[in-house]
């Protein structure tokens, strides 16, 4: 007699969903930073872990490249369609949020252009996404730029420079009396 868990068809069926919304090519990155464990060193991107691919794939926010470079970090974001009056970027320095929001221009914005439209697949609207920095190395807050250019939106996060320990022998005088 087994007590291990039941074969039930049911499960199979939302396992071919998730398996299918996995492998978005989106979830690439994030897969494989999610399985690393490595203390506070781990850069972190928000996922609630149940139905990820699925939640990546219908949300609104804007798809991301995070690089860890020796001396900065760099985000790179897909912006098409967003004017950089409509972007906001924020740093929080306590919890060390990187936050980026904005909104998307409306492809047929006006009243004539909804009335003909029959088909769109191009979406429009408020976005938000944030990314968590690791706590070491700690960042140059106040050099933080960011810049568009042709829908691309580039953050650049200097780190701060690593101080060199020099680890050279001190002598200790040795005396009777303390």
């Amino acid at each position: 007699m087994s007590f291990g868990r039941f074969y039930n068809p049911f499960y199979d069926f939302f396992d071919a969903f998730d398996d299918l919304f996995a492998a978005h090519p989106r979830q690439r990155a994030i897969e494989g930073s999610e399985k690393k464990k490595d203390g506070d060193k781990q850069v972190a991107t928000k996922s609630n872990g149940q139905l990820r691919g699925f939640n990546n794939w219908f949300n609104a926010s804007p798809q991301i490249d995070l690089y860890d470079k020796p001396e900065r970090y760099e985000v790179v974001a897909s912006v098409p369609g967003t004017t950089i009056e409509k972007l906001d970027i924020d740093f929080d320095p306590e919890t060390r949020v990187l936050s980026i929001s904005g909104e998307d221009t409306d492809s047929a914005s006006g009243e004539d252009e909804q009335k003909y439209l029959k088909w769109q697949e191009r979406w429009s609207g408020k976005f938000q996404r944030s990314v968590t920095l690791p706590r070491e190395p700690k960042v140059l807050e106040d050099d933080i730029k960011a810049n568009v250019n042709n829908g691309v939106l580039r953050i650049t996060i200097p780190k701060e420079p690593v101080k060199e320990s020099k680890s050279e022998k001190k002598k200790i005088k040795v005396t009777s009396k303390i």
